[in-house]
């Protein structure tokens, strides 16, 4: 499809009732000219994205076994399981000779697409709680004793680090690549890192909209966890959101994850009755 003919299905699908965006630190208009998407004629449009690949870079290029369903999208009037079943078997092929044997989605009970997935052999893998805390004042930073692990903001030049320690802390699914990376730096509202004799052991990120925050990120090393370590990422970074009027501070946490939900409700976070589904299908011949 030329350019012009996307921008006008894109422009008229971002619109539509039948939506489900899931990119992320990416915004639509970074994916346009990708060559990842599958259509539905005009009527509807799917984006999945291995987890290794950004925008410019084409499937062939990917040596990942994973990829999410970052977008998804139906006219207004179409017809969406015709549109939707063709799309996923076309999109599942072409990931599968591309040697991809796992793609992920997450929804939560108000998205469309959920029901079409569970047609289409996708299970549930875990879930996804979010947590929140209400702040009534802003508070004041608070001091904690970490010896010689000092925290302070990420540069550019931290990337490559953080990436490995992000391969480290989050199975493959869920760690964050460098072309993820990069993008998160660039538009987050905060990236710190803990280091220790100029090692970075852990690091942390958040976003901010009108007066709520959202921590998307928070890691330790596994050998450096039970120190304490976790507990002044997250701190300041509640800290340095209340400062610019965030009033509510949200993260999430998969429900297997125990000890980082004991550590959120310590620090005063309560869990929301809202919750997501992880899926998984495997796209292994035969399986």
């Amino acid at each position: 499809m030329v350019n012009d003919a996307r921008a006008s299905i894109f422009n008229r699908l971002k619109h539509a009732r039948r939506t489900f965006d899931h990119l992320g630190w990416w915004r639509l208009e970074d994916w346009s000219a990708s060559l990842l998407w599958t259509f539905c004629d005009e009527r509807a449009a799917l984006l999945v994205v291995p987890l290794d690949l950004s925008p410019e870079v084409p499937l062939e290029h990917s040596r990942s076994h994973v990829a999410w369903v970052r977008w998804a999208g139906v006219a207004d009037g179409a017809s969406a399981t015709p549109c939707v079943q063709a799309m996923f078997a076309e999109a599942e092929a072409r990931l599968a000779m591309q040697g991809i044997r796992e793609l992920w989605c997450v929804v939560r009970a108000s998205d469309w697409l959920g029901a079409y997935l569970s047609e289409r052999a996708y299970s549930s893998t875990d879930r996804l709680f979010t947590y929140e805390v209400r702040l009534q004042e802003r508070p004041e930073r608070q001091e904690h004793r970490l010896g010689n692990v000092f925290i302070r903001r990420a540069t550019a030049e931290d990337l490559a680090a953080i990436c490995r320690l992000d391969e480290l802390c989050f199975d493959a699914p869920w760690h964050y690549p460098p072309a993820l990376m990069r993008v998160m730096h660039a538009r987050c509202f905060l990236m710190t890192v803990a280091t220790c004799a100029g090692q970075i052991i852990g690091y942390a990120c958040s976003q901010i909209h009108s007066r709520a925050g959202h921590v998307v990120r928070l890691a330790v090393h596994p050998e450096a966890r039970r120190h304490g370590i976790g507990t002044a990422l997250l701190c300041d970074q509640v800290y340095e959101l209340a400062q610019a009027g965030a009033r509510a501070i949200s993260l999430n946490t998969q429900a297997s994850n125990k000890v980082a939900q004991q550590l959120y409700q310590r620090l005063g976070f309560r869990r929301l009755s809202e919750e997501a589904r992880v899926l998984r299908k495997s796209l292994d011949q035969g399986t």
